[in-house]
């Protein structure tokens, strides 16, 4: 009987994905521990694709329930960098040197 529920809710969870779209295939997403691009989406789980080429499958209620970092849900992101500069060193020229990066 467990085994029965475990499948009700993964295919409720994938009724969820498919009907909310919180990602899509080609999406790059974060979700239970795991990294990746959206291979599939299947109506009792979700394909990825992992930046070192693992495929890995996850069921779909955990993913209709929890946390997902959707990283191309937008068009652009921000990402910060640090650069560090000696006190005696050229300001303008470390500016002209990064802006041209």
């Amino acid at each position: 009987m467990e085994n029965f529920q475990e499948t009700l809710q993964n295919f409720a969870g994938g009724v969820m994905i498919l009907l909310f779209k919180p990602y899509e295939v080609g999406h790059f997403i974060e979700a239970q521990g795991f990294m990746g691009t959206v291979q599939e989406i299947q109506i009792f789980h979700t394909v990825l694709l992992s930046p070192d080429n693992r495929k890995i499958t996850i069921p779909n209620s955990p993913l209709a329930t929890g946390s997902i970092t959707n990283f191309s849900a937008m068009p652009t992101r921000r990402i910060d960098f640090s650069f560090g500069i000696g006190y005696g060193d050229d300001i303008d020229k470390a500016k002209e040197i990064l802006l041209k990066m």
